[in-house]
């Protein structure tokens, strides 16, 4: 299972986890990130459509385009606008929504700690 990360990849502790949890062998694949920053006057959809578009393009230079039809993981970044526009892109890109891999430094730096959770993106986007 390839797992997409734009800031840092899986430690090999968490990468394990996830191996075991999916009963793969993990390959990280990361996403090179030069994200436009927006303009302060646009409004938030003008940004995430433009960043959507930008994470577009990132992903299928990492080839995700060979991953249509099998689902992937997204370790979830620290900027929420880009995990929502990885989200969508990896759902256009492959046809599922991915499993999104919330570390434990996240969860930390978003002032709630824990362990590694994973987040079921398919079941939640579909309802």
């Amino acid at each position: 299972m390839r797992v997409f990360y734009l800031e840092k990849p899986l430690s090999q502790e968490d990468e394990a986890v996830v191996a075991e949890m999916f009963e793969a062998t993990i390959e990280q694949v990361r996403i090179p990130h030069l994200l436009p920053s927006g303009d302060a006057d646009e409004s938030l959809e003008a940004r995430f459509f433009q960043t959507g578009e930008a994470v577009e393009k990132l992903l299928r230079a990492t080839g995700i385009l060979a991953d249509y039809g099998v689902q992937v993981g997204l370790v979830i970044p620290r900027d929420m606008m880009a995990f929502g526009a990885l989200n969508e892109a990896i759902h256009r890109l492959t046809g599922f929504y991915p499993p999104a891999i919330q570390t434990a430094d996240h969860r930390k730096a978003l002032g709630c700690d824990g362990y590694l959770r994973i987040l079921d993106m398919q079941g939640m986007m579909r309802g």
